[in-house]
Order: structure tokens, then C-alpha cells, then sequence
């Protein structure tokens, strides 16, 4: 019984221990793009200064979003799309409206064996290529 329990406890501590990396990390990262600098005073106390001259921040697009941008002018209705972001991301429908004013498209996924219309952002869906 001993045992389980210690080997609970153990894998418990590196549990803990991969979690304490893993915030380490992410706080690194965060301080990275900020442009942060972390500095310890004599009394142990965290300070943080910004950098006064910003990073460049690198020119290069994602393809999804590149795509999307180039596409948007030739959605049309009727037109097979792809949503490359949110909550319906690899999904493929039909384009039913599209309002570029707003910046709002109206797609119909089938679902279940039912069509469903969803309004999204027209900058979350590409024409599909396939």
C-alpha cells in the first residue's frame, strides 16, 4: 500500500514540476513580446522595465490569412468555402450571403443530415480549392 502511495506522490511532484516549466516558459515568452526586462532589486523585488524601442514584428503572413485576403473578392454566392478560423475551422459549406459592409458571410454547413446556416466573418472563411 506504501508503494502506490509513494508512487502516486512521485508522479504527483513531477507532474507539479513539469506545470512549474511549463508557467516558466509561457512567461518568457510573454516578456519576449512585450519587449519586458525583468530586474531583481537587493530587497528580492520584481521590477519591470519596457523597452522604449519596439521589435519588428516579422512581415511574413500565415497562408490561411494571406489567402483569405486574396480570395474575398471572388466569394460569390453559390461558391464552395472553408473556414480557416473559430468555431466551425475545417469546415466546408456553401457561401449563401456574403455582406462586405459588414464583413459578414452566411454559410450553410449540413449537419447531421440538415442544413445549417451560421453567420461568420468573412475573413474567417477562403474559397475552397478542392
Amino acid at each position: 500500500m506504501e508503494a502506490i502511495f509513494r508512487q502516486a506522490k512521485e508522479e504527483q511532484v513531477k507532474a507539479d514540476q513539469a506545470f512549474e516549466e511549463e508557467q516558466q516558459a509561457e512567461k518568457t515568452l510573454t516578456a519576449d513580446k512585450l519587449n519586458l526586462e525583468y530586474n531583481l532589486d537587493s530587497n528580492g523585488v520584481i521590477t519591470s522595465v519596457l523597452d522604449s524601442k519596439p521589435r519588428r514584428q516579422s512581415r511574413k503572413k500565415s497562408d490561411t490569412v494571406a489567402n483569405g485576403a486574396k480570395t474575398s473578392k471572388r466569394l460569390v454566392t453559390g461558391s464552395m468555402v472553408r473556414v480557416v478560423s473559430g468555431t466551425f475551422a475545417e469546415f466546408v459549406g456553401s457561401l449563401k450571403k456574403l455582406n462586405r459592409k459588414t464583413g459578414k458571410a452566411t454559410v450553410g454547413f449540413t449537419l447531421f443530415g440538415k442544413e445549417s446556416l451560421v453567420e461568420l466573418d468573412a475573413k474567417d472563411i477562403v474559397l475552397e480549392t478542392k
